[in-house]
């Protein structure tokens, strides 16, 4: 349930250093908060109706997935609501859905690389044991996660302007 409002105020925190506002910490928390039960919903239906498709096979999941990735954006950043946001996600995704997916993948491949390249070097240089690996590993996600965020934000307000639908 922290996990989507947690998101939600990290986009919120981005898009506005993105437009060069000065962001506080506290709004961006505020703002996601006030929008937590779309936010929450608007992330479990998207995750929901991913699996439902993947039971079909796992491309209609992968499909489905891209097609849905965006909602917390909207909810967030376009103050969309649940069901408003997995369908703006969807809209916004249309007919650019492969170049979505791979942006996506080479994302997560990059970081998911950086991530293993970082937790690597630890064990390999100090014996820290499984403690000392959870910890590394918590710390490599705590470095490479805001990388995804303002990827994330910068795709979805490209898409958002080649579709012409840019908030002002």
């Amino acid at each position: 349930i922290v996990a989507p409002i947690l998101v939600g105020a990290a986009l919120w925190l981005v898009d506005q250093h993105l437009k060069r506002q000065a962001p506080l910490l506290g709004n961006s928390l505020n703002r996601a908060v006030s929008k937590a039960v779309p936010l929450v919903l608007g992330t479990l239906l998207a995750a929901l109706l991913s699996s439902l498709a993947s039971i079909f096979l796992i491309i209609p999941g992968i499909y489905v997935g891209v097609k849905l990735a965006l909602t917390p954006c909207a909810i967030a950043l376009e103050n969309q609501g649940t069901t408003g946001g997995l369908r703006y996600s969807w809209n916004l995704v249309k007919g650019r859905w492969w170049g979505v997916f791979w942006a996506l993948l080479v994302l997560g491949l990059i970081l998911g690389f950086a991530g293993g390249l970082i937790v690597g070097f630890v064990i390999v240089v100090a014996d820290v044991g499984d403690f000392g690996v959870r910890m590394v590993a918590a710390a490599a996600a705590t470095a490479v996660v805001p990388i995804f965020w303002v990827y994330v934000v910068l795709l979805f307000r490209s898409l958002q302007r080649l579709k012409g639908q840019a908030a002002s």
